[in-house]
């Protein structure tokens, strides 16, 4: 029997790699940020550890660059159940963010808060700074991980 934790991660798995479509032309509103992951390129390939495709990025030496420093994402909570307390940022409303299909997978954000943060509120909009982390092809994460980060007043 799978644990709730496993398909948890599958269902995101599967969501990530099932859906991808191109970019909506919509703009959030305060994207900041965004902008730098817009280059990227993406290729599906087979993974055997989770017996699926996954798209792994290309990442442009420009992004490479900005791993590690401090970057600023503004954009809407999606309420996935993640462990360690992160949370799921994506540039665009719930219904037109990438888990609905209508965006690519460089329009969301996994960020690990500093502090446990309170409650939010589905397609909340949120500010935040945190440390640019690259995820190119560990299938339990998103590509774009915010690290140590903090919310900023809109």
């Amino acid at each position: 029997m799978i644990h709730r934790y496993v398909r948890r991660k599958r269902l995101l798995i599967t969501l990530i790699t099932g859906i991808f479509l191109s970019s909506v032309q919509v703009s959030a509103q305060g994207s900041r940020g965004w902008e730098s992951f817009e280059g990227v390129k993406f290729e599906s390939q087979y993974d055997e550890r989770i017996d699926d495709y996954q798209l792994l990025p290309e990442f442009s030496d420009e992004i490479l660059a900005k791993e590690g420093t401090v970057i600023e994402l503004t954009g809407y909570y999606v309420p996935f159940d993640l462990e360690d307390g992160a949370v799921i940022l994506s540039r665009y409303p719930y219904a037109q963010c990438f888990f609905c299909g209508n965006a690519g997978p460089e329009s969301v954000a996994e960020v690990y808060f500093k502090q446990q943060q309170g409650k939010f509120l589905p397609d909340q909009l949120l500010s935040v700074s945190g440390i640019l982390k690259l995820n190119t092809n560990d299938a339990d994460h998103l590509n774009f991980i915010l690290e140590e980060a903090e919310l900023i007043d809109n």
